[in-house]
């Protein structure tokens, strides 16, 4: 009893007196935790329940200033906030008001904390956490940020400048997938497990832990493993382009090191380290583990490994059966990573077991040891070979950061990422070298120049929390967003950026790019790459002798006199050094990245249409962070006049080995005869296979164009593809023309009629649809999204997940779990209600897109070239001939489905 006595009253009661004064607050969740831990660990009537009271109660640190207290002040807390911050902090999508990824991953983990504390707690069954809705999206939220498998934008003070890396553990969503029972869980578990199911169990607090391992296997055997879609996380702000797929460890058979038998060594230290890898602690050649694997068919296989990379890794040869196969293999890397299958040789091997021995062989003069770290053996039957035409991660991503800007954010709206070919081609700078008024981090590490955007009048944007999705679309060869953000440059009409990627083959995408600047004097465009060996063309660049991109007499670091001394808002030139200049660039001009990681991987980009004069410059990324490389070389285009009007039109092509280009245009466009200036931007790009696409891009989808005198379009965004100047493929997205798709519906109209009220798992949103748009089939909007006009605080944008229900022109869409509320109409009452993004009555769109391959003209035309090489012959030749004269006869009517 005394022992009890003293916990309680020497801690436990502690608790909540340190957490009202202020003496444990710490990041968002954690004093609440340890309050909610304290309570019902006490678990007394009437002081628990005060307790919980207090922490779910409305507040924030509030301040005394009184000499009696220490340096003349006191803190203390007014309420834990918990059910304010999850309504008003925690956006739709499951994050926090972080923007890192890593500070919002705070979040989850410490109010999972409270959740679990409070789970099944007789004294207080009103606090079920996992009944809202919010904290039910925040085990959604990181997840869907990753790229190619390894990789989560370094989004504001998060991560380091290109690393991999995901920052989670299995644990959460082994948990989750317990809990919810989603299969997406299952599949993020395996992932983060190494793609095994080895070692995954659940809390020690279930009845049989190891079980759900055999869950999760089901899972990955019915679905498959994580393949995430293209995606608008509208609540955070990230819009995110997918394509490819990773065909690593997809044939043949796969043994991770850490489930099959170690049957031989020579006696070093042998464990599982935590990226998960086997690790063996060689100390110098001559050492050696042996392995023994079973291959369950006879058959001729190609041998493939995949290692841990470190700076302390050595050099060894791989033997199976006791027989060298292939040639020395060296496991260093400046930074631990995951290394790419390596394959080693083919090789005969029957069906039963066999033996794989690692044999050190010494080591590479940069490495500090001889150690090793094994993940898998890769087995890929030759036999199959064929069926598999792609080998490795064929992933690739772009993306655009659109969300909050303050805290640990950086002032980085519409940041433009990429990855492609197992890099990060375009990675922000990460996390500074210091926080707080550290002037590198102020003035450049934070500073809108460092990322890749668009700087107006010299200097940072201004403060937003998201900014306004306009345009997004997924098909299997063109993929778009289309975001404004409005408030961060308040003398701007327009601060718009359009990025599409278009699909090559299954190995390549290219990106055009169109940010747009209305308003304004000054206009910087700046982009970078990875480390990597810069080249460029149509470029006459000069060197700066001295000073920086801020000018010749201004050093390194060192605040120009004419910004001021307050809080910095300048544009940071003064950190982009060693300064190349040409005052008078070319209108289509280009820079490639050559990647210092891997030198077969290029990231081009080529700029079209007018500048003023354009720059190259290094600029620094935090050197106290490891891998973090020595600079970065920056590209900026500036541009200058009165109520500037810029539209910067890039396109980028991350390219391996060879260059699938071979020529880029900006082409010409008329309207009604005359040459179209400022709305609308066309790009004409040849590729090495013989296609030509045709991008355009348009602000005004009221005008009917021409485009290089080939096509007439009137919408958004548009791709004309041809092959052998003939029409191959059309897309249009919010447009009624391109070529010869026309009098299309561009979007569905409408009005908000009624939409979910409260918190909720599962929402809708009821809108009535313009008499012009009840003709379109309301399953077409599945997957699409509805943009909601609103009074812009945050935005009113959803994924359509499906169709509810219809009468007449009233349609009920149903939007997931993206909930409706922004916040309480007054924290300190709940009974008032919320403030809801939309209201009765708003009227919303709904942008369509329409494609179409193998046009008529196409298809007419390979039939000419089939019956010249009599591959078509006979009566039928006037039969088909008859068919397509029949086809392009509905066709011109209209009716579409009988052509087909």
């Amino acid at each position: 009893g005394g022992i009890r006595k003293n916990i309680e009253d020497g801690i436990l009661r502690e608790v909540y007196p340190a957490f009202k004064n202020s003496q444990i607050r710490g990041n968002f969740g954690m004093h609440q935790s340890t309050l909610a831990l304290a309570a019902v660990v006490l678990d007394e009537e009437g002081t628990s329940q005060e307790m919980l009271d207090f922490m779910f109660k409305s507040g924030d640190l509030e301040r005394i200033n009184d000499p009696k207290y220490p340096n003349g002040r006191h803190y203390y807390l007014t309420g834990g906030d918990i059910l304010s911050a999850l309504t008003e902090d925690v956006d739709r999508d499951g994050f926090g008001n972080e923007a890192a990824p890593g500070y919002n991953n705070i979040w989850i983990t410490q109010l999972k904390l409270v959740a679990d504390a409070l789970d099944g707690y007789d004294r207080y069954p009103e606090s079920d956490l996992y009944n809202n809705v919010k904290f039910r999206n925040m085990f959604k939220a990181r997840y869907q940020l990753i790229m190619l498998g390894k990789y989560i934008p370094s989004i504001g003070d998060s991560g380091a400048g290109g690393q991999p890396g995901l920052g989670m553990t299995p644990d959460l969503f082994v948990e989750a997938f317990e809990r919810f029972g989603d299969p997406v869980f299952a599949q993020v578990a395996y992932l983060l497990n190494d793609n095994t199911v080895y070692n995954l169990k659940s809390s020690i607090f279930t009845r049989n832990p190891e079980d759900v391992a055999q869950g999760i296997q089901n899972v990955i055997d019915t679905y498959g493993t994580l393949n995430l879609e293209s995606l608008d996380l509208t609540g955070y702000g990230l819009a995110t382009l997918r394509d490819g797929v990773d065909y690593t460890k997809r044939s043949g058979f796969d043994h991770s090191f850490m489930e099959i038998p170690v049957v031989d060594s020579s006696g070093k230290e042998i464990k599982t380290i935590s990226f998960p890898a086997l690790f063996y602690r060689s100390e110098g050649a001559g050492d050696y583990i042996t392995f023994e694997f079973e291959v369950k068919a006879t058959d001729v296989y190609n041998v493939g490994m995949i290692t841990v990379l470190s700076p302390a890794y050595g050099k060894y040869v791989v033997e199976i059966d006791g027989v060298q196969i292939g040639g020395e293999y060296d496991a260093y890397g400046p930074v631990v990573e995951e290394s790419p299958v390596t394959y080693f040789g083919e090789l005969s091997l029957e069906a039963g077991k066999h033996t794989v021995t690692f044999r050190c062989t010494g080591k590479n003069d940069a490495s500090s040891n001889y150690l090793i770290g094994l993940r898998n053996l890769v087995l890929t039957a030759v036999s199959n070979e064929g069926e598999d035409l792609y080998t490795g991660n064929l992933q690739r991503d772009a993306w655009i950061y659109y969300g909050r800007n303050t805290g640990h954010g950086h002032r980085d709206t519409l940041n433009l990422g990429i990855h492609a070919y197992g890099l990060n081609l375009a990675p922000d700078l990460g996390y500074p070298a210091y926080t707080g008024d550290y002037p590198e981090r102020v003035e450049w590490t934070n500073n809108t120049i460092s990322h890749n955007t668009v700087v107006v009048d010299k200097y940072q944007q201004k403060n937003s929390w998201v900014g306004t999705p306009k345009h997004f679309d997924a098909t299997e060869r063109v993929k778009l967003m289309d975001i404004e953000a409005p408030k961060v440059y308040p003398q701007t009409q327009m601060y718009r950026r359009t990025t599409a990627m278009i699909r090559v083959d299954e190995e390549n995408s290219y990106m055009v790019d169109f940010f747009r600047v209305k308003g304004g004097n000054e206009h910087h465009f700046s982009f970078h790459s990875n480390d990597a060996v810069v080249t460029t063309e149509n470029l006459n660049l000069v060197d700066q002798p001295t000073g920086t991109y801020a000018g010749v007499d201004v050093p390194y670091g060192v605040r120009p006199a004419n910004e001021g001394t307050g809080a910095y808002q300048g544009p940071g030139f003064h950190y982009l050094f060693n300064v190349q200049r040409d005052p008078d660039p070319s209108d289509n001009f280009s820079v490639d990245w050559q990647q210092v990681k891997n030198p077969d991987v290029h990231l081009r980009l080529t700029m079209l249409g007018d500048v003023d004069d354009i720059a190259l410059a290094d600029g620094i990324p935090p050197q106290n962070k490891a891998g973090n490389p020595p600079s970065y070389r920056y590209l900026i285009a500036h541009r200058q006049g009165t109520n500037l009007n810029s539209t910067f039109t890039s396109v980028m092509e991350p390219y391996k080995g060879s260059r699938y280009v071979t020529q880029i245009l900006q082409v010409p466009v008329t309207l009604n005869g005359e040459p179209a200036l400022e709305d609308i931007q066309a790009v004409k790009v040849v590729l090495e296979n013989g296609r030509v696409d045709y991008i355009v891009c348009s602000i005004d989808q009221e005008s009917t164009y021409l485009v290089d005198g080939k096509f007439e379009f009137k919408g958004f965004f548009g791709v004309y593809s041809e092959v052998d100047e003939t029409p191959e493929y059309i897309y249009i997205n919010d447009g009624e023309t391109i070529g010869s798709i026309t009098g299309k519906n561009a979007n569905v109209q409408g009005n908000v009629v009624d939409f979910t009220r409260d918190f909720n798992l599962e929402n809708e949103i009821t809108i009535s649809i313009a008499q012009q748009d009840t003709d379109v089939n309301v399953n077409d909007l599945i997957g699409q999204y509805i943009y909601v006009q609103n009074d812009n605080v945050r935005n009113a944008s959803y994924r359509i997940e499906g169709i509810k229900s219809q009468n007449g022109d009233l349609v009920t869409l149903d939007i997931g779990s993206a909930t409706l509320i922004r916040q309480y109409v007054d924290p300190a009452d709940f009974t008032k209600g919320f403030v809801f993004d939309i209201v009765q009555g708003a009227s919303v769109v709904i942008p369509l897109s329409y494609e179409g391959h193998l046009t008529l003209e196409y298809v007419s035309k390979v039939l000419a070239e089939f019956i010249e090489a009599e591959e078509v012959t006979g009566p039928m030749i006037p039969q088909l001939e008859n068919r397509m004269e029949q086809a392009k006869h509905h066709f011109d009517k209209g009716s579409v489905d009988q052509a087909v």
